[in-house]
């Protein structure tokens, strides 16, 4: 394994992990809670994580915006997926913002190779690379894959995004994407539980629980 993989492997492997993503879930979460836990922020969710394991950024241009703070963060433990990885990864390049290359096979289904993932956005894709890492336990925080049904257009817990998510988006492109990866997932019978701490998550393929200790 690559340098960055295999320390974020000894550090997942057969433990529960949580991803925070951008949904506006995150605004009800009790970020304390995750301080001391093993974490991975996925874009700008690492505004609300100093102490965040790991990053995970899939558009270049985003890390371009965020660079200048990004850096400042003190995990060294980055990684970008991009549909063309090879040479990053066959000679071990680091791309900017010295993340680790990740390949994006495939929009859909799950690829078990440790430097592959497959989706059509940054949370499935970082599922697909904590599942190869080995978690015993997967939980997913603001993984909402729909508008706020208390407020109307809100997609996200922030406004930091350039382009506005459309409203079929989600159901369209971001669900399927997800359901596709559960169901190899089973198919290989794979020794992971994946929870979703979300209630009003427009994700029903994997089960939700709420964890307490991570509700304001």
């Amino acid at each position: 394994m690559r340098e960055q993989i295999q320390e974020l492997y000894n550090k997942f492997h057969g433990q529960d992990v949580f991803i925070v993503a951008g949904g506006y879930s995150v605004e009800t979460t009790n970020m304390d809670y995750l301080q001391d836990k093993n974490t991975i922020a996925i874009n700008d969710s690492y505004k609300l994580l100093p102490n965040a394991t790991a990053l995970l950024w899939c558009d270049s241009s985003w890390y371009g915006r965020e660079s200048k703070e990004l850096d400042q963060h003190k995990t060294r433990l980055r990684f970008h997926p991009r549909h063309h990885g090879a040479t990053h990864i066959k000679n071990d390049i680091l791309a900017s913002g010295g993340a680790t290359v990740l390949h994006r096979s495939s929009d859909y289904g799950f690829d078990p190779n440790i430097d592959n993932v497959c989706g059509n956005n940054g949370g499935v894709q970082c599922l697909n690379f904590v599942i190869n890492l080995g978690a015993k336990r997967i939980y997913l925080v603001g993984f909402d894959m729909r508008d706020n049904p208390l407020k109307r257009g809100q997609t996200h817990w922030h406004n930091y995004h350039t382009l506005t998510v459309k409203d079929d988006t989600y159901s369209r492109l971001f669900v399927p994407s997800m359901v596709s990866l559960d169901k190899e997932v089973r198919r290989l019978r794979l020794d992971v539980e994946i929870i979703n701490c979300s209630r009003t998550s427009a994700l029903s393929c994997f089960k939700k629980k709420v964890i307490k200790e991570l509700v304001l």
